[in-house]
């Protein structure tokens, strides 16, 4: 859920350049990129600031989410190596007989 973060940004922005996203006097990334193509070849800052920002909010949000899917996903939870449930384990080469491993 987090990670769509970084997708969402990047929909509203290509939405905005075509377009089809916010109306012209609301500022917006996208719409920013858009208007400052026009200008690319004197004032290349007018598109290229506002697609740096959307790179960096997507990376930034995608990082971020990363993160904590790792530090608080369910993975975390690893027991203690010291306190180790028994294993059972059957050997063949005796018969089927239960063997408790892992029992100090």
């Amino acid at each position: 859920m987090t990670l769509d973060c970084g997708f969402v940004i990047l929909i509203a922005s290509s939405l905005s350049f075509l377009g089809l996203g916010v109306q012209p006097p609301t500022p917006d990334l996208g719409s920013m990129v858009a208007e400052g193509a026009n200008y690319l070849p004197d004032s290349w800052w007018l598109s290229v600031f506002p697609g740096a920002a959307i790179l960096l909010a997507v990376f930034g949000s995608t990082s971020s989410a990363t993160r904590c899917a790792t530090c608080w996903g369910p993975t975390s939870e690893r027991p203690d190596p010291r306190h180790r449930q028994p294993q059972l384990s059957f050997r063949s080469h005796r018969g089927l007989s239960e063997v408790l491993h892992g029992i100090s």
